[in-house]
């Protein structure tokens, strides 16, 4: 009797376990190759659990995947070469973010999940990330914490009117002069993105730096890489 009751306990946590996983999880595209790209983050303050996947469909069969998965409660947004579609259920939204393969022969992106804070303000933001430098009038969209085994970091998205080339000078000035060192300086033409990555004992900070419609965009990817050096 005793073991019945202890087998009935069991199978009824593992069920609970499970359920509570499926919420953090949702469908991937069919024939999609997925993998986690974090179990453990937090962006603006919001926990998040990301899976990236590539798939032979194209980008439009993965949204009406989703378009008849979620039937009619989702929202659909178009932003440079991505397109999201979003679905909200109880305290959780569920993200598909999607764009072409470069070889135009199938799709890829993020599978996301998050909980959904209260309130966010950009000066939550400008708080979150007051310590990354920033040329003056820079307006901090986004941060995003990860904790990974192995590896701390955050990502921090920033956007200002200053010419790529400024910022490119400005954070080439500010890192060099604090004695990190120099890992990549490029860009693949005029006015394309730019690739800065500076390295300073344990820390990586990798930048991309893009204009566009009248904006410089920068994307800050901060690591710390534990007890290993680069």
């Amino acid at each position: 009797m005793k073991l019945m009751v202890y087998l009935f306990l069991l199978s009824v946590l593992l069920l609970s376990q499970i359920a509570l996983a499926d919420k953090w999880s949702f469908a991937s595209p069919p024939g999609a190759q997925v993998e986690w790209v974090t179990s453990n983050a937090s962006f603006n303050s919001i926990n998040i659990k990301g899976r990236h996947f590539t798939t032979k469909r194209s980008m439009e069969s993965v949204l009406q995947f989703y378009r008849n998965l979620w039937q009619e409660n989702f929202a659909e947004i178009d932003y440079g070469p991505w397109r999201m579609i979003s679905r909200k259920e109880d305290e959780l939204m569920y993200t598909v973010q999607v764009q072409i393969l470069p070889s135009g022969k199938g799709a890829f992106g993020i599978l996301g999940v998050s909980d959904i804070a209260e309130k966010l303000k950009n000066s939550d933001f400008e708080e979150q990330a007051k310590n990354f430098p920033k040329m003056h009038g820079s307006i901090v969209s986004s941060e995003m914490k990860m904790n990974d085994p192995g590896k701390k970091g955050k990502v921090i998205l920033l956007s200002n009117e200053y010419s790529l080339a400024s910022n490119v000078t400005y954070y080439k000035n500010y890192y060099q002069s604090r004695d990190w060192t120099v890992q990549a300086d490029k860009s693949i033409g005029f006015n394309t993105p730019h690739t800065l990555v500076f390295t300073k004992g344990r820390e990586m900070v990798n930048l991309v730096i893009a204009r566009g419609s009248g904006t410089t965009n920068v994307v800050a990817n901060i690591v710390n890489k534990g007890v290993l050096n680069w």
